[in-house]
């Protein structure tokens, strides 16, 4: 392995040079992004390590021209002057992680490792995120400006191994952007473990978490791994984290702080590697001022944020999302399409239970219907019988005309007005959007 440092001091090279050649790994050393971009010509190295203060350069303008300019080798961000900003800022530009001084060299030699491994499965990743885009295209086929930021943030974290905390309403689709960032990260080939906190009795959620020992207590015939050990060099998506109790939160705390647990009934101490995702539909700072959430252990999950907006705030994928279950559902019933008068009763609702809801609506509503076009009157919303008909005698939050109007210019806009990419993200045939169009008088070119 290859190895540049750019770095504007000298003691830093020597103590670095000194390490790597114990691990025989080639380092090369440069004091400015001049003398890099020479070294890069010349060494091609596999991994560049960056300072973020050169003198009087910013390691930040730097990192950005390594990114235009060598884009296939990966670079760790190093400082002395860590801040959450600095760190967030790096990775969104393109920086695989970022590493505090003094450096931990254990800590920083495991990250070389797995970033070389992380480069070595791109292709499974562009598949994998590709599979989930096929899956249920509401996160990259959005037309809705919070949901883009949120896929633009999910790509970009998804390269650092930092921890994400991901807030959203139940049903939102918190679990499918934990599953992408882990499908996108270098621990790709690793597992995603996922533990549902809410769903695991208390009693329970420490066997579960952490494993036990043979003889732990009555009934353990035998040693159980729990979830921080499976997840090793993967990942861990802890969701509902806000439903742990205080006692959980303390054992958590250490694994995320000091990468170490302990079995249930045992004595040694575990050294664990986990990427950690959590994800909750509660305000955690209002759980820290009941004191029901430990403060710190937030401090430590919400690394990176994540908000996903509920369905009620991004109505405008309504018509896209509704056409994506429709054509799902069309392979087991006879409904083709949705009458005017449906779509208006499915953008006057607000969603309580977000996509989920959305789906679970259509999935029944198109069993229960016999003929291909769904009127308002078939729909079985959740919330009770009437809803239905109350929504749509309701004075209209949307005109319909209108919203459809404005949703295709949207589409049109996104696309860069391609017409058959806009028709694909809208679920209808190139000539229905052709006519739309002409109806509503939409220019293009």
């Amino acid at each position: 392995m290859k190895i540049l440092t750019i770095d504007d001091n000298p003691k830093i090279h020597k103590s670095l040079k000194l390490f790597f050649s114990q691990h025989d790994y080639d380092y090369y050393a440069a004091h400015n992004s001049e003398a890099a971009i020479a070294t890069i010509k010349l060494k091609m190295p596999d991994i560049i390590l960056l300072d973020l203060s050169l003198g009087e350069e910013n390691g930040l303008v730097v990192l950005q021209m390594l990114v235009e300019s060598a884009p296939q080798i990966p670079v760790i961000m190093i400082t002395g002057y860590a801040t959450l900003e600095s760190a967030i800022q790096a990775i969104k530009i393109g920086a695989v992680d970022f590493l505090e001084k003094p450096l931990d060299f254990e800590k920083l030699l495991y990250l070389l490792k797995h970033t070389l491994k992380g480069r070595d499965c791109a292709t499974s990743n562009v598949a994998a995120s590709t599979a989930l885009r096929d899956k249920i295209p509401d996160y990259t086929t959005t037309l809705n400006p919070k949901m883009q930021e949120v896929w633009n943030t999910a790509q970009s974290l998804a390269k650092s191994n930092i921890p994400i905390l991901i807030y959203g309403e139940s049903g939102t689709g918190k679990e499918l952007l934990a599953d992408y960032i882990h499908s996108s990260s270098q621990r790709c080939r690793g597992r995603l473990v996922k533990v549902n906190c809410s769903a695991i009795a208390e009693s329970l959620l420490d066997n579960e978490l952490f494993g036990h020992e043979e003889g732990a207590y009555t009934g353990a015939t035998a040693k159980q791994v729990g979830v921080f050990e499976q997840a090793a060099g993967g990942s861990l998506h802890l969701d509902e984290i806000g439903d742990m109790s205080l006692t959980t939160q303390a054992k958590i705390l250490r694994a995320i702080q000091y990468g170490e647990i302990r079995r249930v009934g045992g004595q040694e101490t575990i050294s664990v590697n986990v990427r950690f995702i959590a994800s909750t539909n509660k305000n955690l700072q209002e759980l820290i001022a009941h004191d029901l959430f430990r403060e710190d252990l937030l401090y430590r999950l919400n690394a990176a944020c994540i908000v996903i907006p509920p369905l009620r705030e991004r109505k405008e994928d309504i018509p896209q999302l509704t056409a994506t279950f429709l054509e799902m559902f069309a392979v087991k019933d006879k409904v083709k399409q949705l009458a005017d008068e449906a779509l208006m009763a499915l953008l006057n609702y607000d969603w309580p239970g977000n996509i989920r809801e959305l789906r679970n609506t259509l999935e029944v509503s198109t069993t229960l219907c016999s003929r291909e076009v769904l009127l308002a009157a078939d729909i079985k919303f959740h919330a009770s019988p009437e809803v239905s008909t109350r929504v749509v005698e309701a004075s209209p939050v949307y005109d319909l005309e209108e919203s459809e109007k404005q949703v295709l210019i949207d589409a049109l806009k996104t696309t860069n007005m391609n017409r058959t990419k806009a028709a694909k993200l809208l679920g209808i045939s190139r000539k229905t959007l052709y006519n739309k169009l002409i109806k509503y008088k939409i220019k293009f070119i």
